[in-house]
């Protein structure tokens, strides 16, 4: 099972912020046997590794280049060098074009680093992966995400009609070769209990840990979901 964290832009997960959240994680790693994994900053990658090189951290976006005479991009062999061990692709807050989507994950895969892309919906994923020229592989997770809900107050399964979606979707997924995830939504541990009842493998989230009054305890909750 896969506990996503995604520290966005947010000025609570940022430098010192960013260090006392990622403490709050690797001291509940070695507790629990779900895998964790942040994707902090860019800024605060280096020394976040640096402090904790037994936490896994993975970029929130990567260019598909080389590294060398290239100014201003993501480069992942630099990000591998700095400790970071995947990445998200196409986030719905970091769309990519979709004729480069198969050409990251692929990149990604050749420097032994995982790829989660996330996608809006399941049509566009099978698009994606029914060209192999364009996408010749799958990659290692997919994140469900409808944008809408992205940052909201509501779990997406507590409607009907996003529970039926997100049943469409595991459905779809599973016919890949590759880690189903939720993202978008998920707010508490109830929503965790819920995902993991669908089929998904882990969820993707943002704001509920890096944006809690007390971080620890939500932290200890949603570990907790998984175990139940």
């Amino acid at each position: 099972m896969y506990l996503i964290l995604n520290y966005k832009t947010y000025p609570e997960a940022t430098n010192s912020r960013a260090v006392a959240l990622t403490q709050l994680v690797a001291e509940m790693q070695t507790q629990s046997e779900i895998d964790i994994v942040v994707c902090p900053q860019l800024i605060d990658t280096a020394l976040l590794h640096k402090e904790f090189p037994n936490v896994q951290f993975w970029a929130q976006h990567i260019d598909p280049l080389p590294a060398g005479q290239n100014t201003g991009w993501i480069v992942p062999e630099n990000l591998k060098y700095a400790g970071i061990q995947g990445s998200l692709v196409n986030h719905s807050e970091h769309n990519i074009q979709e004729d480069m989507i198969g050409h990251t994950i692929e990149t990604l895969a050749l420097l032994q680093m995982a790829s989660c892309i996330c996608v809006p919906d399941m049509p566009k994923f099978d698009r994606i992966m029914s060209n192999p020229e364009a996408t010749p592989m799958p990659p290692t997770f997919i994140a469900y995400e409808p944008p809408e809900l992205i940052g909201g107050e509501n779990s997406p399964l507590d409607d009907p009609k996003h529970l039926e979606l997100a049943v469409q979707a595991i459905e779809s997924i599973q016919q890949y070769d590759t880690i189903p995830l939720l993202g978008a939504g998920v707010r508490d541990a109830q929503d965790v209990q819920k995902s993991i009842q669908l089929g998904y493998k882990g969820v993707l989230l943002a704001s509920g840990f890096a944006k809690s009054d007390d971080p620890k305890q939500f932290l200890t909750e949603i570990l907790s979901a998984f175990e139940r």
